[in-house]
């Protein structure tokens, strides 16, 4: 699932949110967060490449204890939260040209596939 979001008191901060289960308004509405619509992966590669992807979970654990380190914060601190920029690091990964940490490299593969595969 793949949903495009913005913020309540500022419609102009959209962002997108994905999550293996079910779109759970409840969850997204205690965020401060109006759903604008659902997305597919195709949608987001053509039109929506540079709007943020965050995992739902991520930002639920995030919020209930923000000293853990997610995925998503270790990908926002390598500037890879943008599908545009993560297919890019992606693509460098696998021309054996990236210049990023293992654990860095492995992160990326990780959530490109797990989008792709959604």
């Amino acid at each position: 699932m793949f949903v495009l979001c913005h913020f309540k008191d500022n419609p102009s901060d959209r962002i997108i949110f994905f999550d293996k289960e079910e779109r759970n308004d409840e969850i997204l509405e205690n965020m401060n967060l109006e759903v604008e619509k659902d997305l597919t992966f195709k949608d987001i590669c053509e039109n929506y490449s540079v709007f943020p992807i965050l995992s739902l979970n991520d930002v639920i654990l995030t919020t209930l204890n923000p000293k853990i380190k997610t995925d998503t914060r270790r990908l926002d601190e390598m500037g890879c939260l943008f599908w545009v920029i993560l297919e890019t690091q992606y693509n460098l990964i696998q021309e054996k040209k990236s210049k990023l940490s293992r654990s860095q490299r492995e992160l990326i593969v990780r959530r490109y596939n797990e989008l792709n595969n959604l």
